[in-house]
């Protein structure tokens, strides 16, 4: 643009219309219709006036004004504008004219924005950050160019101590080294990696560092830096290491204690068959006194009842192990079928009804024994805690669950169990819930057990004098 300061008229060039998409005039137009000047951003228009004509009076020793204002174009946007303006003197010493060039240069301001927004991300994140040379690989290394106050934290090494030097200064014997070769391999390469290492401060205290590093290119492809996001692992490296000693642990204990386990029902064996066969042989003679009965009678009643309990925890011992039991294709309706018909004495006497809907779902992919267990288990506590005061009812069903999980149901109207002191020891081995009949407390514990052991779940709600409901999910 140039500016008639005599002539009050300005000549903006067709550039103008190019860069901006304003429409111009070709030639000298009067200063009033100036379209370059009526597009300046209002906020701006005073400050450039005062400062241009203030560095362009004629009293100024440098006739040049260089500014940045906001330029609004022809689609409403705002360009930034750096404009260079000097002036022409007539002979006397007065400015005539003006003479200016424009250049958009909103890209390149966006861009330092950019910039100085990462700047500050990088600056304070809490990942530590190190940038490094691209080369070299071999020893001494790419030398360190910038690291952020995070890095400083970590390490306890001030920026003026480690710029300059390579990252190796952190390594030390327990440095892993085919870690390293990793990603030296990796980085010879020009390929992002990943490497955990066990590294020194400053003060000579060893951490575990977690690294990542990714290459970074100029605009022509050439790789110039490296990029390190560094993070201090060390609590997660040390709980996952005392997790791992507790496993080990775990497992040696369970090891010991099955091994206990068959030892001691081994040892028990021979001796409780011993105590069986001379219960049977036991035969008391006429004129026994009483308390030789009474005592007979003790010594059979705790000789069948530690039989018992050796049986239920062999049981439980072969569930345990057998996590490997086979699995067949089983039809629900058979099974309960069967299972009703073993209890249908039982059933009858207690004038049980009985209603069984497995249409939804048919069968599963289960062990036979102990589908057939779970279902004598639950049939068998629907009759032992049925309500005095009405017939049992027993309503067993199967649903198909949009995942493709099958649900059985088993509901009762019987007694029922106050769910605020079961709470989570329903499932336990040997929990009594009610007083007035002679469970021993292992049949839903053998229930839980058989279905876990397969991975499938049991879910239980009850409430007293209302009965209770069995939820199974078979996966």
């Amino acid at each position: 643009w140039e500016a008639d300061l005599v002539k009050k008229e300005t000549f903006i060039s067709k550039n103008f219309t190019t860069f901006f998409g304003h429409p111009i005039s070709d030639g000298w137009v009067p200063m009033e219709d100036n379209i370059w000047r009526k597009n300046i951003d209002p906020n701006d228009i005073d400050l450039i006036t005062k400062d241009q004509y203030a560095v362009l009076s004629s009293d100024a020793s440098d006739n040049k004004w260089v500014g940045e204002y906001r330029l609004k174009k022809a689609d409403g946007t705002y360009a930034i504008v750096k404009d260079k303006t000097f002036a022409i003197k007539d002979e006397a010493g007065n400015i005539v004219r003006m003479v200016g060039a424009m250049q958009d240069i909103t890209q390149q301001r966006e861009e330092e924005e950019r910039l100085r927004l990462m700047e500050s991300v990088i600056v304070n994140i809490n990942d530590a950050i190190l940038v490094t040379e691209a080369e070299p690989f071999d020893l001494p290394g790419p030398r360190i160019l910038f690291v952020n106050k995070a890095f400083t934290e970590m390490t306890g090494y001030t920026a003026e101590e480690v710029i300059g030097k390579t990252p190796r200064i952190l390594q030390n014997e327990e440095t892993d080294r085919k870690e390293l070769d990793r990603v030296a391999k990796s980085l010879k390469n020009w390929e992002s990696c990943e490497a955990t290492v066990r590294n020194s401060r400053k003060n000579g205290e060893k951490f575990w560092l977690n690294m990542q590093i990714t290459p970074i290119a100029n605009d022509q492809g050439w790789y110039t830096h490296w990029i390190a996001v560094e993070r201090d692992v060390t609590k997660q490296i040390e709980a996952a290491q005392e997790m791992e000693t507790l496993q080990k642990e775990l497992v040696e204990t369970n090891l010991e204690l099955k091994q206990f386990s068959y030892i001691t029902t081994h040892n028990l064996r021979a001796p409780l068959t011993n105590l069986l066969s001379i219960c049977e042989i036991i035969q008391p003679e006429a004129g026994t006194d009483e308390l030789t009965l009474q005592l007979i009678d003790w010594f059979k009643t705790s000789t069948y009842h530690l039989n018992e309990t050796l049986n239920d925890l062999i049981e439980i011992l072969i569930i345990k192990e057998n996590r490997n039991i086979q699995k067949d294709q089983l039809t629900f309706d058979e099974i309960f079928k069967k299972i009703t018909e073993s209890l249908s004495r039982s059933l009858l006497e207690k004038k049980a009804i009985i209603n069984a809907d497995f249409s939804a779902a048919p069968s599963v992919i289960f062990a036979n024994i102990y589908l057939e267990s779970v279902f004598l288990n639950l049939l068998t506590n629907a009759v032992k805690y049925c309500h005095p005061d009405r017939d049992p009812v027993i309503t067993v069903k199967t649903t198909k669950e949009p995942n493709g999980d099958t649900k059985l149901t088993f509901s009762d109207n019987g007694i029922g169990i106050n769910m605020a002191l079961a709470k989570d020891k329903i499932f336990g081995l040997y929990k009594r819930f009610h007083s007035n009949t002679n469970s021993k407390g292992i049949g839903l514990y053998l229930v839980h057990s058989q279905l876990t052991s397969l991975g499938a779940k049991i879910e239980v709600e009850s409430e007293v004098n209302i009965g209770t409901t069995f939820t199974i999910i078979f996966k």
